[in-house]
């Protein structure tokens, strides 16, 4: 089983807290490697690139509700990170209402 870390802080979209998060689940199953040469001054070298969506289930450290985002690696390296639920609520720029979050426990 694997072990479980934090990261962030980030901001949660059930309770609109930025806070640490709990990594409980990692799916690395979309691994791609690239296979390619270039050339040296000591000649043609094969090299290998690995690039991925890293998807991980994550808790919020406040409300305990679960979040999924997806993250892109580059050799390991994050490049992008994208939220894939809860979707972020959108209020239009120019919107005269005030919106406030439920910050109640469900």
């Amino acid at each position: 089983m694997q072990e479980t870390f934090e990261i962030g802080p980030i901001e949660c979209a059930y309770c609109g807290n930025t806070t640490p998060f709990t990594v409980v689940a990692e799916d690395y199953s979309a691994v791609m490697t690239h296979e390619f040469e270039h050339e040296t001054p000591w000649g043609v070298m094969d090299d290998t690139v690995h690039r991925k969506w890293v998807h991980r289930m994550l808790i919020c450290s406040v409300c305990k509700r679960a979040s999924f985002h997806r993250v892109f690696t580059h050799d390991g390296e994050p490049e992008e990170v994208e939220l894939l639920y809860p979707q972020p609520i959108l209020i239009p720029d120019g919107c005269p209402i005030v919106w406030r979050r439920n910050t109640a426990k469900p």
